[in-house]
């Protein structure tokens, strides 16, 4: 192993006089190497899911991005005083700042008292690098800045010393300002911080109160109750910000009525948005309308993201009702209903995809299966426009893909669906309980 490599493996292991030794002996202190053998991860958390990051993946970083990434604070002054580029770039453009405002060591609840200090190392090295230099508003390749990281790590008290610091509320290439990317990823700590800002405006303030509750009623923990009530609580003080001046009230700008949203109009009033108190099905219909309404149009790729989760809580309620597990009608509900929303939600997500330019071979894959079970189960068939939409749909995305694989997916999926067509037209006038008419 070189020198160099050896100077970023030693900051990145935060062993300060290694690191010494090797700058006395002339290291290149701007070397772009890979930042790996580090035993911590960074960890950032999204919609519930913790995502690991090993430092190992990042290419084309320096010692200072690595004794960054580690939360080494000696290491770092030591390599900032010998003239280290503290906006030096990695791979994916990240500055030693912004890996420095999401990085996250975990420890057991018994250790409270070494989290907190860690907290406050981290602040501190946040602090170091802005008063030596680093620019806060520098953008990754996703546009997003340190504040962006801060918020995506849920380092709140990083957000205030940024903020505190100076640090601007840019979008990033989602078109999302940190404070928009806090509701997004239901961060309700972030978000309740920076609406106290003054450059925070009401819309502002009203945006990101619904956003952050819909994201919440429709997180990893959909179906909670108490996931639900606590995101039906943000979009209820959202409603309230707009009614504050009753005089002049900010009204929504409604969209119409979509058909795989049952059709639901989002709520415009409290009175309207009470209705649906309690109602976690409604509550659900009204996130996803939200986020439409908030995203559309510069942020549809962002409207789908938690489409999935959606489509899969009904589909594990229609599949429970297909093995009497429970009896939905003693509820006021009818199981097959559930079919019903899940292909209704997954054509529209297949529409704001290809309207985006993103594959949708996942959602083919997905509702070929639910048909599969709809049919031998429960001797159930879907409605003839919802097979020919899914063909065109698949036809289009054929003429549009490129790439070998996917084209063959692709095909495949046509193939099912033409086979899946003549098996329909085989049965069709037979006696087959079915939930929709062909």
């Amino acid at each position: 192993m070189d020198e160099t490599s050896s100077l970023i493996t030693a900051a990145g292991r935060g062993d300060l006089d290694f690191v010494k030794l090797l700058l006395r002996c002339n290291a290149d202190i701007e070397f772009r190497g890979t930042v790996q053998d580090i035993s911590n991860d960074i960890c950032a958390f999204d919609r519930g899911f913790k995502v690991l990051y090993r430092y190992g993946d990042f290419q084309n970083g320096t010692a200072l991005y690595a004794a960054a990434a580690g939360g080494y604070l000696d290491v770092v002054s030591c390599l900032v005083e010998n003239g280290a580029d503290v906006n030096a770039r990695s791979n994916i453009e990240m500055t030693p700042l912004m890996i420095a405002s999401c990085r996250h060591l975990q420890h057991p609840p018994s250790e409270a008292d070494m989290h907190r200090r860690c907290n406050s190392n981290a602040i501190n090295l946040v602090r170091y690098l802005v008063e030596h230099g680093a620019n806060m508003d520098l953008q990754d390749k996703q546009g997003n800045t340190a504040l962006h990281y801060a918020v995506m790590g849920n380092k709140i008290e990083i957000v205030k010393e940024l903020v505190g610091l100076g640090a601007s509320q840019l979008h990033n290439n989602q078109r999302l300002t940190p404070l928009l990317l806090a509701g997004n990823r239901g961060k309700s700590e972030p978000v309740e911080y920076l609406i106290t800002r003054p450059e925070c405006t009401k819309e502002q303030k009203i945006e990101a109160l619904e956003l952050l509750g819909a994201s919440i009623a429709l997180s990893s923990r959909i179906g909670d109750a108490v996931v639900v009530e606590r995101g039906f609580y943000y979009m209820k003080r959202g409603m309230q910000e707009r009614f504050e001046d009753a005089s002049h009230p900010l009204l929504k700008q409604v969209m119409e009525p979509i058909e795989a949203y049952q059709s639901r109009k989002e709520s415009e009033t409290l009175e309207e948005l009470a209705s649906i108190e309690g109602d976690t099905d409604a509550i659900i219909m009204e996130g996803l309308i939200i986020r439409e309404r908030i995203l559309t149009p510069d942020k549809q790729t962002l409207i789908v993201e938690p489409f999935s989760m959606v489509i899969r809580f009904f589909h594990c309620r229609a599949w429970t009702w297909q093995l009497g597990l429970n009896n939905w009608q003693l509820e006021g509900v009818d199981g097959l209903h559930h079919f019903d929303l899940c292909i209704g939600l997954c054509l529209h997500a297949m529409e704001i995809k290809q309207h985006s330019n993103q594959p949708i071979e996942d959602d083919l894959q997905f509702l070929m299966n639910v048909f599969s079970d709809m049919f031998t189960r429960k001797k159930l068939i879907p409605r003839e426009k919802v097979i020919v939409e899914m063909f065109e749909k698949t036809i289009c995305a054929y003429k549009r893909e490129g790439d070998k694989q996917n084209d063959e997916n692709l095909l495949y999926h046509s193939m099912f669906l033409l086979n899946y067509s003549l098996t329909l037209n085989f049965v069709k006038g037979k006696k087959i309980h079915s939930f929709y008419c062909i």
